[in-house]
């Protein structure tokens, strides 16, 4: 992706977004890690995103370290489908079906993004 020059695209699209509507709303939309780990694992994910981030956030002449914190923290929010290997533990012996992990994997998983979005600011303020 960085050889392509895809990690350079999409930091422009993203800092183009951000600059005309802040940084808490791209720091918002980073939080989509959490999407593209449901189909792949968290560490792909994690892998995936923060060159875009680190770039969108050095184009900005921000810190790059809420972004980078954002990503790989939303990586290990993998509440919502039993495709973890945490998960999949107890997938098979408590007969689980992927509706319970839905039904108590999407608010918990909210619960936690929020939580995510204020603390990372509070403790690696934003700030251009």
């Amino acid at each position: 992706m960085r050889r392509e020059g895809i990690y350079t695209h999409l930091a422009l699209l993203f800092a183009a977004i951000a600059g005309t509507s802040g940084l808490l709303p791209f720091l918002v939309a980073l939080s989509l890690t959490i999407l593209l780990m449901q189909p792949m694992s968290n560490a792909a994910a994690a892998l995936t995103l923060p060159p875009v981030a680190i770039e969108v956030a050095n184009q900005l002449c921000a810190d790059p370290r809420p972004f980078a914190v954002m990503v790989t923290l939303t990586a290990s929010l993998s509440f919502i489908a039993p495709f973890e290997p945490a998960l999949l533990l107890v997938y098979g012996p408590g007969q689980y079906r992927l509706r319970d992990f839905l039904c108590a994997g999407i608010p918990v998983t909210l619960l936690s993004l929020c939580i995510l979005l204020v603390m990372a600011p509070l403790l690696w303020p934003l700030g251009i």
